[in-house]
């Protein structure tokens, strides 16, 4: 039996389940793409998304709901039989005072969009028919608080729509 031959086989077996840690790239030398690793972006809650949207809203930030928006961004007349138009970037800012400034329509008693998202602090609950409310499901793709319609594309949450009277 040749044991001589054997050692520096087993050697080479073991060497080659190892595996081998890069090593770090020197100072001042730039990392090829391939090295870098892909950040990981962590997934929005719809709470977290409304209470960004809510303070942009109340503050009339333009240029913070223009970042949370999806375009074309989309509204529709109060019925179902009214069709729907898509607006990009331009027309939004001046879409914007006329949908936080019309009514819900969802009380009697009247209150605007902008009242809406004053009076909910927390992500409102949404409508589930027969006068019931419940939670946005964790899970959940998308959502309507009032006549305002957000979905969750990928990790985020976006303003997708709106009813506009």
């Amino acid at each position: 039996m040749k044991v001589k031959g054997l050692l520096p086989l087993l050697l080479l077996l073991v060497a080659c389940d190892r595996q081998v840690t890069p090593a770090p790239p020197e100072p001042g030398k730039p990392v090829a793409p391939q090295e870098q690793a892909a950040p990981t972006a962590a997934t929005q809650s719809a709470q977290e998304f409304w209470s960004q949207f809510r303070v942009a809203a109340l503050a009339g930030e333009l240029t913070a709901l223009q970042k949370i928006a999806r375009f074309p961004f989309v509204t529709r007349g109060t019925t179902d039989d009214d069709s729907s138009t898509s607006h990009d970037e331009a027309d939004f800012a001046g879409l914007l005072p006329k949908i936080l400034a019309q009514d819900t329509g969802l009380n009697s008693a009247g209150e605007t969009v902008r009242e809406y998202i004053e009076r909910h602090p927390d992500l409102p609950a949404v409508a589930a028919g027969g006068g019931q409310s419940v939670p946005v499901e964790a899970n959940a793709t998308q959502f309507a608080a009032g006549p305002l319609t957000f979905e969750k594309i990928g990790n985020r949450w976006y303003w997708v729509s709106a009813y506009l009277e």
